[in-house]
């Protein structure tokens, strides 16, 4: 996430903006007008300088009711002219709302692939020692060698046999 904290300044007024029954759906709204804003030649208008702000909010407008509490927060991040905000601004979000729900996203990569049980064991143990209902993304990754490393929003916990490599060999560098 390159735009962290102004992006989740977006995400939270716009979270806090509608009622919590409207949250999910609104939610979902935000990603898709942020996928058609950010993919292909959408984002060439949409992050051009020479475009003007009211121009992007036609656009806008054509894909999202401008009654809609979408539509109110794209207009202000392009009249501020923070369009790099949007993809960010979408998985703070997500995020957020995953975080209310008591539920979190996370990235599992191991050096094999899990079977199901393992899968499933290892997500229960994760759920309770985080405290959420785990919604996970499970990754094979060869480099690591062998253990497990969970990605989650603002954090990595590495159990992995390269990242103990690795803080061993910043440890020797330092006692050396």
């Amino acid at each position: 996430m390159k735009y962290g904290a102004a992006a989740r300044r977006y995400a939270l007024a716009l979270l806090q903006s509608v009622p919590e029954a409207e949250q999910a759906p609104v939610g979902a709204v935000l990603g898709t007008a942020t996928r058609v804003l950010t993919g292909g030649p959408v984002w060439q208008i949409m992050k051009n300088p020479l475009v003007s702000p009211r121009a992007k909010q036609e656009i806008v407008g054509e894909l999202v009711d401008p009654a809609h509490p979408v539509y109110r927060l794209l207009a202000i991040v392009l009249q501020n002219r923070r369009e790099a905000l949007l993809a960010d601004i979408a998985e703070e979000y997500d995020t957020e709302l995953m975080r209310r729900q008591g539920r979190l996203r996370a990235v599992v990569r191991t050096a094999q692939p899990l079977s199901e049980a393992w899968t499933k064991r290892l997500g229960d143990i994760l759920s309770r020692r985080l405290g959420h209902e785990l919604v996970a993304t499970y990754e094979v990754d060869p480099t690591l060698i062998g253990g497990v490393e969970v990605r989650l929003p603002g954090q990595v916990l590495d159990g992995t046999i390269r990242g103990r490599l690795n803080r061993l060999k910043a440890q020797l560098k330092r006692e050396v």
